[in-house]
């Protein structure tokens, strides 16, 4: 699992992965789950079960007894792209602009665990990437798609796109051919 050290058996290594609201449980366990704070539970046409906690504290508390239980488990995430529109970038301090989002989302109950700026040349780019712990979070920023900053700046949020590799899978199948 992410949270128990690597896999050449260094365990004073310590993931960088956060917590979060969203447990994934492996649909190869059966195990009844009944712990404080279950606020929704969604089972994958496969069996995986995600697992959405109403605090913080409930979801560790799960997470970790069933780590001890050998349960296959892990934090669940959601992650979105997003652009900055109508900002001068080249006199944007990094941390405040950071700070300005974080606080926003807060105020719409939406809980940040990872965010980055595109950068180039340590020059903001615009965009970037941030990262929520529950659908829900994820569904309101791509429904709210735009917010305002002040009366001329805003933030748009998309869904990531997978993009398939097509000369990858024109070759594979040559090759299988």
């Amino acid at each position: 699992m992410s949270s128990e050290g690597n896999m050449n058996g260094n365990e004073e290594t310590i993931s960088k992965k956060r917590e979060g609201k969203t447990l994934l449980i492996s649909n190869e366990e059966k195990i009844d789950i009944n712990y404080e704070g279950i606020e929704d539970v969604h089972t994958t046409n496969n069996g995986s079960r995600f697992i959405v906690f109403n605090s913080l504290e409930n979801a560790k508390l799960a997470y970790e007894s069933l780590i001890e239980k050998n349960v296959k488990v892990k934090y669940s995430y959601y992650k979105l792209f997003f652009r900055l529109k109508n900002i001068d970038f080249a006199n944007t301090d990094y941390n405040t602009l950071k700070t300005k989002i974080h606080n926003i989302l807060k105020e719409k109950n939406i809980e940040v665990l990872y965010f980055k700026f595109y950068t180039k040349n340590k020059m903001l780019l615009g965009s970037g990437d941030l990262t929520t712990d529950t659908k829900v979070s994820f569904d309101a920023l791509i429904n709210l798609n735009e917010i305002k900053f002040d009366e001329s700046s805003n933030i748009t949020f998309y869904r990531f796109k997978i993009k398939s590799n097509d000369k990858f899978k024109q070759t594979a199948h040559q090759e299988v051919s």
